[in-house]
């Protein structure tokens, strides 16, 4: 889970003291870290940290390395919260221009809500 106060700053395109740098090669190791503990076996993967809106930057990226495949985590929200502010999954689900897997965890089917 990221700390959004942690966060806060790193947009800044001129980030002075390197944060967002630190911040990209620390999501990018923990990329690889979870590749690597759960490889696919009979396809090649690849990861990538960029900055944007979610879902654009998603698709931009899938349709840019040419993806057969997006693979999306998703966790249980609140119908309101779905009506309030979106999906990311729903918008990359419904735009993709290939296949989108979702994969819930063992820990989000508890029943709160959908996605």
């Amino acid at each position: 889970m990221l700390d959004p106060e942690k966060l806060r700053g790193l947009e800044d395109p001129h980030d002075r003291d390197g944060r967002r740098l630190d911040f990209e090669r620390t999501a990018a190791s923990m990329l690889r870290s979870q590749l690597q503990k759960h490889p696919p076996e009979g396809f090649s993967s690849d990861t990538g940290v960029v900055w944007g809106v979610p879902a654009s930057e998603i698709l931009k990226l899938a349709l840019a390395r040419n993806a057969g495949l997006i693979v999306m985590g998703v966790h249980g929200r609140s119908l309101l919260d779905l009506m309030a502010f979106g999906s990311v999954t729903h918008d990359v689900v419904r735009e993709a221009a290939c296949p989108v897997l979702t994969v819930r965890s063992s820990s989000g089917r508890n029943g709160s809500g959908s996605e």
